[in-house]
């Protein structure tokens, strides 16, 4: 058996351990994490950051076994939840029906009692690079080698993302302690140290491979008026770009529908929309109502009442929607035809998912565009990665950065040049960038208020 694959097993516990092993299963030394090898690992994060504490190099050549684990269960199906990266690995040894018997004959799952704490641990470490081992030979035909080491690169960009961290106003933080907002504040201080917030970002953590951010610790998705917490201070400021109305830019770029994609480039498809009525409906429920409709959403009496809208307007702009943007119906019927057929719709990059007679229909339409924002949002951070350029935050279409107020416009720029260049690669055309540039120690809040 070769030996060109090696793994590295983690143990979390007091004390931190590490084994690696090669595919005989021999241990082999730290050494060979320079040897430019392929190597497994379960977490990237976990495994990164014990390999930094332990101060050990990361391998250039590493794969997510977690994330690839995943990505083999990944089903569309009416609870549209997270994928299972909220399992750890021995649950997973269990779900995938990895053999559980140890070298010494021994049952992995159970507690090796050992002379000393130092042993338990290295037992541990030695029991997951084992395990990952054989999750390698069992699935290894269904990876791509090429494309999981891409997966791993936009892994490491997240990783270096979130060591950033977002700078917090402790007075404003302080002061939201006998509020209502006591929670929310208590939850960012669990991941704040140092005056900055480092909250998670979960790469991959969704079936649309969009990544994954907690509501309560991460600036970008917490309820909008608490984000005056976050100030940048020394004459620094914010810079936020996003792709503007992303959806309905890849909706035209995907079904090559004509109208849809001029309505987006040269016009405002919402405002559209809105005065296909008379007289013209908020420009709000037109959004919903375009947005809904563009995923399958029928003029129901219960849809109606959702968005506010008398049942006979609903109908009018559903039938609107369906005459105009022929190109893109008869694109979801094709995609709806061909998964079914297939048993799983795939993006260019390998992100995929199954889809059964049972999946919900208007999930598969779903699932393309969202995942094609994901696939998007993946090009522009390794991009910028590579050009030694990392945001603080990633949101669904957006990225956040911070900087010097004098190096606001630059950086703004080059972003901006990254995303277009990746939406014009990714879909054929550029998609619309809005740019906004916060001012010297302006919070979160008043920027993205502007």
């Amino acid at each position: 058996m070769s030996r060109n694959v090696l793994s590295i097993g983690i143990s979390a516990n007091t004390p931190l351990s590490l084994a690696i092993i090669d595919e005989n299963g021999i241990e082999q030394p730290d050494q060979t994490l320079s040897s430019g090898q392929l190597f497994l690992c379960f977490e990237f994060t976990v495994t990164k950051q014990a390999l930094d504490q332990l101060g050990l190099p990361t391998p250039s050549k590493l794969i997510d076994l977690k994330v690839e684990l995943c990505l083999l269960d990944n089903v569309i199906e009416k609870s549209m939840a997270t994928l299972c990266f909220h399992q750890p690995l021995h649950e997973m040894v269990l779900t995938h029906k990895i053999d559980t018997v140890a070298p010494d004959g021994g049952l992995w799952l159970h507690p090796i009692q050992q002379v000393n704490q130092h042993e338990a641990s290295q037992v541990l470490a030695l029991r997951h690079a084992h395990w990952l081992l054989k999750f390698w030979q069992k699935h290894q035909p269904k990876i791509n080698v090429k494309q999981a080491l891409e997966r791993a690169a936009y892994y490491r960009n997240i990783y270096e993302i979130s060591a950033v961290g977002f700078p917090v106003d402790f007075v404003q933080l302080q002061q939201a302690i006998p509020t209502e907002a006591v929670i929310s504040a208590n939850e960012i201080l669990k991941v704040t140290s140092n005056g900055r917030c480092y909250s998670p970002v979960k790469p991959y953590a969704t079936k649309t491979g969009r990544n994954s951010t907690s509501s309560n610790q991460y600036p970008l998705s917490i309820k909008a008026n608490l984000r005056n917490w976050f100030k940048p201070v020394n004459n620094r400021c914010f810079v936020h770009l996003d792709f503007h109305r992303q959806e309905i830019g890849i909706a035209a770029a995907l079904s090559h529908d004509k109208k849809l994609k001029d309505l987006y480039l040269n016009g405002d498809p919402y405002l559209w929309f809105a005065n296909q009525c008379d007289p013209s409906i908020e420009l709000k429920k037109a959004k919903r109502a375009f947005i809904a409709f563009q995923y399958g959403a029928t003029p129901s009496i219960s849809f109606s009442k959702k968005i506010s809208l008398p049942q006979t307007i609903v109908k009018q702009l559903h039938n609107i929607h369906h005459a105009t943007f022929t190109e893109y119906w008869l694109w979801t019927d094709l995609v709806i035809e061909d998964a079914l057929a297939d048993g799983f719709i795939a993006l260019s990059d390998g992100w995929q998912v199954k889809v059964t007679n049972k999946s919900p229909l208007l999930s598969v339409i779903n699932w393309p565009i969202q995942g094609t924002g994901a696939q998007l949002l993946r090009n522009v951070v390794c991009e910028l990665g590579q050009q030694g350029i990392y945001p603080i935050g990633l949101n669904h279409d957006a990225l956040l950065f911070e900087c010097a107020c004098v190096d606001a416009s630059k950086l703004a720029s080059k972003a901006k040049a990254v995303m277009q260049s990746a939406s014009l690669q990714l879909l054929g055309f550029e998609l619309a960038i809005s740019v906004d540039i916060g001012q010297s120690n302006q919070s979160l809040l008043h920027m993205l208020e502007k």
